[in-house]
């Protein structure tokens, strides 16, 4: 059991507390909870990951503070210790029940402090009595596995097993999809380190695609029969221990050797010798934040078979996945890992090494990322374009390439020429029989890119929506149906505002991600700005500057300036313009980016600086030729700026 851990500060009872401070209690007396208290104050919690048994540094922590007086507190770790994931704390009102995200702009991550760089957060307190639940990453525990399945109590398709019982006596569980006849075992793991619970909601995902009444969910279950170990370390899930390292060696260190020294491990191996599993996956999550741990990736042995096998499961998965993931990389490592001593390796270097195992990788999923919108619902979605991506491609045990993700492509960009052998290729597809859905949707996909071009803004339309209803559709092609259904309503003349703003609410719904989202908010911004609509510009540049991608941020960072401006307050206007000339500067300087979108951000910065008073000429001038002297400089970004430098040095 965790001790809970009361803080009462004499001063307080003295009434001694300037305004504002909050002193708070601090518990993590729950399952998963976890926190180590060093020093409360008023106005101050400093508190760390509690290691127990763990034999490294790591980060995963998960607390209650209830405030005994209200007012702001600030929760600080220890110094140069990252222990903050990328969009600060997850923030649970309601006793751990629903969870959000509290903001890379209300954390501060390594920030300087007097005694060293550290990271914080803030929360205020608005009265005594206050309960928050402030986590490292969003929490799954045993509890939300058992309201998961209670959601499919009644399906035929699913049983609940024991796995075996834990060291501390609680029952593993097991779960289990029947497949058909002839179908191959598969192995599906998670939560072999403790803490990493975003796992659990991308395992979530796999199930509930699995277990849908689709036809990928059928087809699924008539050629695999599933295995799932939801919690290969439950005793730790529930206690709120790191897992990660845990001492002599964690869950994931435990495969290979002749003893075991984990019952989990042990009824894994007996299972694989009973199943002889033709595919294994385990879900993992990577360190705290920055880098390769913000990126998805599939990690283990990189044997040439396994490799093959990657290369075309991740142009899938590509496929498959939510727009703001893009593509899960390949750091499969180029050697096999062996026992040692006492030690053994992990499940993806011994399944992965397994001559009966004809595919083998550890998927690593990270806790945040800098975009906002990803949470534990993206997770979700991700594992359910990870089994769809698994149905496009046919696993083997050889090192020869894989050629059905780029065989589908080229047929794609076959689709072009005069539109009248655009139309007579297409038609081709949709028309043969034995062309694959897949390959009909991609031909309707294409239909809906034409049509607009041919002012044909109806028939885009619906080949856009058979598209986004179609079940062999890829969650690619889908988003990508969204943005042209979108592009074709915006450019349609005659499309009436209530029916776009109709559409404008179920893109909503669609939660399109990324580069798709940011494409659907140009279309919307571009028709406002044809009907001068400067508030509905504003809106959707708001909503846009959220996906935007970091070579856009400038353009739509003025595109907001210049509202401002337009409504007269030109104080707003230049305040704002002078953020972005900031963030252009890093982009650009010391170093400009290859390519044509360096150019295109020197330009933004120019733009920029023309909207903050008294700019002098020469930084104008200075950040013009950062793009006119560039190697990519397009011909319209440069007459546009030698425009620019005209009216600069024209007389006044």
């Amino acid at each position: 059991m965790k001790t809970a851990i009361l803080a009462v500060c004499p001063l307080a009872l003295c009434g001694l507390i300037s305004a504002g401070e909050g002193v708070v209690a601090i518990t993590s007396d729950y399952p998963g909870g976890n926190v180590k208290v060093s020093r409360l104050s008023p106005g101050r919690a400093e508190i760390e990951a509690d290691l127990r048994d763990t034999g490294q540094p790591w980060f995963y922590w998960n607390f209650e503070a209830t405030a005994t007086e209200p007012g702001s507190v600030r929760f600080l770790f220890p110094v140069n210790q990252k222990q903050i994931s990328a969009q600060g704390p997850a923030v649970s009102l309601d006793g751990g029940k629903s969870w959000r995200w509290l903001g890379r702009e209300k954390t501060s991550f390594l920030a300087a402090e007097p005694e060293g760089k550290r990271d914080s957060f803030s929360w205020n307190f608005t009265q005594k009595g206050e309960k928050v639940r402030f986590a490292q990453g969003f929490p799954y525990q045993k509890a939300d596995l058992d309201k998961f399945l209670e959601k499919y109590g009644n399906n035929p398709n699913l049983k609940v097993n024991t796995l075996t019982k834990t060291r501390k006596g609680a029952s593993s569980p097991l779960l289990v999809i029947a497949g058909g006849k002839d179908a191959k075992n598969i192995l599906l793991t998670a939560r072999h380190h403790a803490c990493e619970a975003i796992a659990s909601y991308a395992l979530e995902g796999f199930l509930e695609e699995a277990l849908s009444d689709t036809p990928m969910g059928r087809a699924f279950r008539e050629k695999y029969a599933l295995h799932v170990v939801p919690f290969v370390d439950l005793d730790g899930v529930e206690a709120g221990d790191q897992g990660k390292g845990r001492k002599p060696h964690d869950h994931n260190r435990d495969y290979g050797i002749p003893e075991p020294i984990y019952p989990e491990i042990r009824a894994i191996n007996d299972l694989e010798r009973e199943k002889r599993f033709f595919l294994c996956l385990d879900l993992h999550a990577p360190s705290v934040r920055d880098d390769i741990h913000e990126a998805f990736y599939f990690d283990g042995f990189r044997s040439l078979e396994n490799n093959a096998n990657t290369v075309e499961f991740a142009k899938w998965l590509a496929a498959e996945s939510p727009g703001m993931i893009g593509n899960t990389l390949n750091l499969l490592k180029a050697k096999a890992r062996k026992p040692s001593g006492t030690d053994g390796v992990s499940f993806a270097h011994h399944f992965g090494a397994s001559p009966d195992v004809t595919y083998c990788a550890t998927i690593e999923i990270p806790y945040a990322k800098r975009q906002a919108a990803y949470d534990f619902s993206v997770a979700r979605e991700y594992g359910r374009g990870l089994l769809r991506a698994m149905m496009r491609m046919e696993f083997r045990k050889d090192k020869t390439k894989r050629t059905g993700y780029d065989d589908f492509m080229k047929m794609g960009r076959s689709l072009n020429g005069s539109p009248a052998n655009f139309i007579r290729k297409a038609e081709a597809i949709l028309n043969d029989p034995n062309m694959p859905q897949l390959y009909k949707m991609q031909a309707k996909l294409r239909l809906g890119w034409l049509y607009p071009r041919m002012r044909k803004y109806d028939e885009a339309i619906e080949c856009d929506e058979e598209v986004m209803n179609s079940p062999w559709a890829t969650a690619r092609q889908k988003a990508e149906a969204a943005v042209q259904k979108t592009e074709a309503l915006c450019a349609d003349p005659v499309t009436p505002d209530e029916e776009l703003a109709k559409w404008e609410k179920e893109l909503g719904e669609l939660r399109l991600s990324g580069l798709a989202d940011y494409n659907a908010c140009e279309a919307l911004y571009q028709r406002a700005i044809r009907k001068k609509n400067a508030e509905k510009a504003y809106e959707t540049a708001t909503r846009q500057l959220v996906c935007a991608p970091a070579h856009f941020t400038g353009k739509v960072r003025n595109r907001i300036a210049a509202f401002y401006l337009a409504k007269g307050d030109r104080e707003k206007a230049a305040q704002y313009s002078r953020e972005t000339a900031a963030y252009l500067r890093k982009q650009l300087i010391p170093r400009m980016p290859p390519g044509i979108f360096g150019p295109q951000q020197a330009e933004e910065l120019v733009n920029a600086l023309l909207m903050i008073p008294d700019t002098p000429k020469q930084e104008i001038v200075e950040a013009a030729n950062l793009a006119l002297n560039h190697k990519y400089c397009q011909a319209s970004v440069r007459k546009r700026l030698n425009a620019v430098l005209q009216r600069l040095n024209a007389p006044e």
